[in-house]
């Protein structure tokens, strides 16, 4: 009769073994914290081909995802107003950004709030000379209402 092999040592072993790439695996993830997106580029010439069902689908996306938009970046932009709402910036993987980095993003987004204000009260102005353009054409067209003529009996 022969004696059973001996495979104790083989499979700590192979368990030890195991174990020690899992670890090089994990520390290999955690040293990739920075995010990674995927990022579409095109040519501004370029034009894509769109159905009329896949151009409808688009636009009823848009029209019930907008006001959605809208009306958080109007509780945001107040609650930052009253000092309620405060916003850090950092990278996807939770570090912290440089404060001049900081400082040079929260310049650039006020210049662009600002811009956009100043694009919003032209609009604004635009529309209300327009406004008084049509209603001082209306009452030049509108005739004065005529005295009302007593029906007879």
């Amino acid at each position: 009769m022969t004696k059973p092999k001996d495979r104790k040592g083989k499979a700590k072993a192979f368990r030890e073994k195991a174990k020690s790439k899992k670890v090089k695996n994990i520390n290999t993830v955690m040293d990739n914290q920075k995010q990674v997106i995927r990022k579409a580029t095109w040519s501004a010439s370029d034009k894509f081909m769109i159905s009329g069902e896949e151009y409808q689908a688009l636009s009823q996306f848009a029209n019930l995802v907008a006001p959605l938009v809208e009306m958080s970046g109007r509780i945001m932009g107040q609650a930052e107003l009253d000092e309620k709402l405060a916003f850090v910036y950092a990278y996807a993987d939770g570090s912290e950004v440089e404060p001049e980095a900081a400082t040079a993003y929260e310049q650039e987004r006020i210049e662009k709030l600002e811009k956009r204000r100043e694009e919003i009260q032209k609009y604004m102005a635009l529309l209300q000379e327009q406004n008084e353009k049509v209603t001082a054409e209306l009452s030049k067209v509108t005739p004065e209402p005529a005295e009302e003529v007593p029906a007879e009996n």
